[in-house]
């Protein structure tokens, strides 16, 4: 059936569409903030983590370590 959009049942109808999703949206944000603030738990304890160095630390890679060499064997030869 064809409701035109100034009718009181279409008006109700948007009406009533926008309130559902107001409320819909109120009882997600809870939630939605839970969620945002276990992501900001959870980076700032591993950062602290890595700061005090418990996390697994990778070797170097063998093109740092040629870095490092190359820049004390300018230092020695520049000194």
């Amino acid at each position: 059936m064809n409701v035109h959009r100034s009718s009181p049942r279409s008006l109700f109808e948007r009406v009533l569409v926008a309130c559902a999703q107001l409320v819909l949206f109120c009882l997600a944000m809870p939630a939605i903030l839970l969620a945002v603030l276990a992501g900001g738990l959870v980076a700032v304890l591993a950062g602290l983590l890595s700061t005090v160095g418990l996390t697994h630390r990778q070797p170097r890679a063998p093109w740092h370590r040629a870095g490092v060499a190359l820049r004390v064997l300018l230092r020695r030869t520049a000194g």
